[in-house]
């Protein structure tokens, strides 16, 4: 297994916790703009756009693009 993969074990608990408002990584990469300008505005992103929270939450790639705009913003500050 490579490093950073998810164990056998893992992948079943995500799968099994997958719901049908759940959204894949393109989708929450047409909306992470919108998501982390709310976020640096101080709104409530989370409650806003649940399901870009929730995806962020459970994927690593989308949770590090994310921090990198959150970053990229306050850089222009």
């Amino acid at each position: 297994m490579s490093p950073g993969m998810p164990s056998p074990e893992q992948m079943m608990g995500m799968i099994a916790a997958t719901t049908e408002d759940e959204i894949d990584c393109g989708q929450a990469f047409e909306l992470m703009h919108q998501y982390a300008d709310l976020v640096d505005s101080g709104q409530d992103a989370a409650a806003l756009l649940p399901t870009v929270r929730k995806h962020i939450e459970i994927c690593k790639d989308c949770r590090q693009e994310l921090e990198a705009l959150l970053l990229a913003i306050h850089a222009g500050d």
